[in-house]
């Protein structure tokens, strides 16, 4: 599918002029819709801002041979201003007594991660010598921003989500989905400048460094293709010269507050269409089935070219009974409130009762229609109408009065033609005629969720 047309957003800037990137505040859940409705929109601004950065960068410097060629490498970590302040704090602490001398990046995991900030690497001679980098106690859990890929985050232990202490990572994938939910969430405090993502991850190519295993926590440590384990020395490992604070290198972040909004990839069935103006997602359904789906990718951008994304799914369905139609329908607040929900409440336009508009297929704009005929050579009453393919825990009843007051059930042949669309199945109810000499008799179906 072609990307939509590139369009620009506003978003209000806290405060003063300082340097900004873009972050996922929150993902985008997946959207389950029911086959009934059209269409509906997602506000791309509500999950997409921009966060404040320092006005200086931590630069880590490597050295590592490169075929033969000793390489000078950089990362620079672009550190929010006050998203995560403990955390922030946590880790130029470290910066700042030095603990980082000599460290590492002793993990690389493919397109997820690769980690530093544990482990020392010296010389011997024999090789070479693992060490630990000196901590300090650990510090509480600052999970707000989502884990996407370039980000910035701490690492700690299983289970324990106030455990983190020196141990960082880059996120080399989009590992939203993964990351922001488990173990409450792994704090994202920052993320690597745009300029030197490209090194993190060449360190994250297995085709450029190998991740070898010398157990316990070294069993993914990236060596440089063609060294020899047996033969090891610093110019193999990504082992980090110094870690100092620098001035935010020039075009690394803007101070424009706008965002720029694009739809990256759509892939998935024809049924669903999504489009873009401005910060607003439209996604609309033409005949779909159940079961359709669509996934999108969707991409934020500041003035300067920092990226963050998100993909979600967009998926049709058929509804199994009320409470799932109440749930796709509402909003979970509307869906909480009975006296907007509930099946007798009257949030549609033309009036009905919501267990009517769910019985009949319709939306809430739509109303029910029903015919009523009487068939004289047969003596009998047949009512046509509607009704949701899948309409558990209801029931159609049909019933008969002479006054419009008293009502009683008359027993009625029912067939059901499922052709008749995606959503709703075309019901023909036959009623016998009552043979009595009463002039008028009145004849209406009720929905019961009995």
């Amino acid at each position: 599918m072609k990307a939509a047309l590139i369009s620009i957003f506003l978003i209000p800037l806290a405060a003063g002029q300082s340097p900004i990137v873009p972050v996922l505040e929150k993902q985008i859940p997946d959207l389950i819709s029911p086959l009934e409705r059209s269409g509906f929109t997602v506000e791309l601004s509500e999950f997409f801002d921009i966060e404040e950065i320092l006005d200086e960068a931590v630069r880590h410097t490597a050295t590592y041979d490169l075929n033969g060629t000793l390489t000078v490498s950089t990362l620079d970590f672009l550190l929010f201003k006050n998203r995560a302040p403990n955390t922030v704090a946590n880790f130029l602490g470290y910066v700042d007594r030095g603990d980082y001398a000599g460290m590492f990046v002793h993990r690389t995991v493919s397109n997820f991660v690769i980690q530093g900030g544990g482990f020392t690497v010296t010389s011997t001679d024999g090789g070479v010598d693992f060490g630990n980098v000196p901590t300090q106690p650990d510090i509480i859990n600052e999970f707000n921003v989502s884990n996407t890929m370039g980000t910035l985050a701490m690492a700690k232990t299983g289970a324990s989500p106030d455990s983190a202490t020196s141990q960082w990572f880059v996120n080399t994938g989009a590992n939203s989905d993964n990351l922001d939910s488990q173990n409450g969430g792994f704090t994202v405090f920052g993320r690597i400048s745009k300029a030197t993502l490209p090194q993190a991850l060449l360190v994250n190519n297995p085709a450029e460094f190998l991740a070898a295993n010398f157990g316990g926590a070294f069993n993914q440590v990236p060596l440089e293709i063609g060294s020899t384990p047996q033969t090891l020395n610093l110019e193999d490992f990504y082992q980090m010269d110094s870690v100092t604070r620098v001035t935010l290198p020039p075009g690394q972040a803007g101070t424009d507050p706008s965002l720029t909004y694009r739809i990256a990839s759509a892939i998935g069935s024809d049924s669903i269409s999504v489009s873009l103006t401005g910060s607003t997602l439209d996604a609309s359904f033409t005949a779909p089935s159940a079961g359709d789906s669509k996934t999108v990718v969707v991409e934020a951008a500041d003035s300067v070219g920092n990226i963050v994304q998100d993909s979600f799914v967009i998926q049709t369905e058929a509804v199994e009974n009320y409470e799932s139609w109440r749930e796709s329908f509402f909003s979970p607040a509307e869906a909480a409130d009975g006296t907007i929900s509930g099946p007798l409440a009257l949030s549609s336009q033309h009036g009905i009762a919501n267990l009517l508009v769910f019985a009949h297929g319709l939306d809430l704009q739509t109303g029910p229609v029903l015919k009523i005929n009487a068939n004289p050579d047969t003596n009998t009453i047949v009512l046509t109408l509607n009704r949701r393919k899948n309409i558990g825990g209801t029931r159609l009843i049909s019933e008969r009065s002479y006054d419009l007051i008293n009502w009683r059930d008359v027993p009625a042949t029912v067939e059901v033609n499922e052709e008749s669309s995606a959503v709703v199945d075309l019901v023909t109810m036959t009623i016998a005629q009552d043979d009595t000499n009463f002039p008028k008799a009145y004849y209406r179906v009720r929905i019961s969720t009995d």
